[in-house]
Formats: C-alpha cells, sequence, structure tokens
C-alpha cells in the first residue's frame, strides 16, 4: 500500500536537483554565473554546485514551484536568513494582535482583554477563552 505524502516530491529527483543548481551556474540563467560559481542574488557571495541553495522568489507556502522562472542563486547564509524572515512574517499575520498590542477585530489592548475580556462577540476572546480554560 502507498503512502500519501503531503506534498509529494516537490523538489523533484537528484537528476532534477543537479540540473537546476548547473543551470543556475551557467551564464544562461543571466545571474552572472560562469558555470562553475555565480553570485548570491541577496549578497553577492560567490556560491558553487556544493555551496548553492536555490531559492524560490514565489515561496511554496504561496504555491512557488521549482521552475526555471522563479528560481535563483542563494549562499547558505541568506537562504537561512531569507527562512527566518518568512516564518516571523508568518507568525506575526497570525498573531491576532497588532504590533501596538490591540485585539485586530475588536480593538481592545492586550492587557484590557486580559482584565475584562474583548469587546461583543470578538473571536480572538472565544478562542482565548478555550486556551485558557474558562
Amino acid at each position: 500500500m502507498a503512502r500519501l505524502m503531503p506534498n509529494g516530491n516537490d523538489r523533484g529527483s537528484s537528476y532534477d536537483r543537479r540540473a537546476r543548481r548547473a543551470w543556475l551556474l551557467s551564464p544562461a540563467s543571466g545571474f552572472g554565473g560562469d558555470g562553475v560559481k555565480v553570485p548570491c542574488w541577496e549578497c553577492g557571495a560567490m556560491v558553487s554546485d556544493r555551496t548553492i541553495h536555490v531559492d524560490r522568489i514565489v515561496p511554496a507556502h504561496q504555491g512557488g514551484r521549482y521552475i526555471r522562472s522563479n528560481i535563483r542563486p542563494h549562499c547558505p547564509t541568506c537562504s537561512h536568513r531569507e527562512g527566518q524572515r518568512v516564518m516571523a512574517a508568518l507568525r506575526a499575520a497570525a498573531d491576532p494582535y497588532d504590533a501596538d498590542g490591540f485585539c485586530r477585530s475588536c480593538g481592545v489592548e492586550f492587557w484590557a482583554s486580559r482584565r475584562a475580556g474583548h469587546a461583543g462577540d470578538c473571536p480572538v476572546g472565544v478562542e482565548e477563552a478555550r486556551a485558557d480554560g474558562w
């Protein structure tokens, strides 16, 4: 019986990945490569076949695929930094409170919501009540 994987083999086979890296290193890709090294698109550090990270312009969680029009060369340092930025943005988007500490749904300040609750039928107040065990 075959197991169903959530995203299948999104990156392709090892041959696909090797061909993708070779294309990014080549002058044909337009990133300034010479066939052996190419500059990182973000910081300009030279990366080789062994150190290159393939970065998707449109990320996977937004439907981006590993196709030539959606990839660019990345050095390991910038690649990890990019991952941290994406995760921070996803966490901020999921936070029910804005940067100033006010509820995005009803406008009540965070600490005031802890003392007196949320305004009206705010869905955030209902979720917090379940999480706190009220």
